[in-house]
């Protein structure tokens, strides 16, 4: 059976991928509905909040928003950087939380919501691009016949 790169697996684990006959050409799943660019759109709107609160004197609504940027934007990724860790598994998620954990604890709380906030970025655009190459790849599967015959018969059929 074929091996692919699995994507929660940042250090080249193998996964069996399955067979032709069972993809089935699935729609993707439209940005707006994708919890994850959800996430990602409110640590954005919560960082942006902070910028412009921080110009203020408003120091406890100014932080407020930046752990709340930071928690959403790292809730993208620090779970999955902890599931790998388990495993014993290291990659650059748990770069990026180690990098966050060491802002915040130095009290850099609004350089922990950017870091956090551009990794989650990065790591959506990469998701989404690797959804869209599989949706076409499985839609060009689904195009091929199950034997020789049968796409000789549907040719003089056609």
């Amino acid at each position: 059976m074929p091996t692919v790169h699995d994507p929660d697996d940042d250090c080249c684990g193998p996964r069996a991928i399955p067979s032709v006959e069972s993809l089935a050409y699935e729609e993707l799943t439209p940005w707006w509905r994708d919890r994850t660019l959800l996430l990602l759109a409110l640590s954005g709107v919560l960082l942006a909040a902070s910028l412009m609160v921080g110009r203020f004197d408003a120091e406890r609504v100014h932080l407020a928003f930046e752990i709340g940027s930071l928690a959403a934007g790292a809730w993208t990724f620090v779970p999955g950087a902890l599931r790998r860790l388990l495993r014993r598994r290291l990659g650059v998620g748990l770069l990026m939380t180690i990098a966050a954990v060491g802002a915040v604890a130095l009290g850099r709380f609004g350089e922990a919501a950017v870091l956090a906030f551009l990794f989650s970025i990065a790591e959506a655009l990469e998701e989404r691009a690797m959804d869209k190459a599989q949706h076409g790849l499985r839609a060009l599967l689904a195009l091929i016949p199950d034997t020789a015959g049968s796409s000789v018969a549907a040719t003089r059929a056609g």
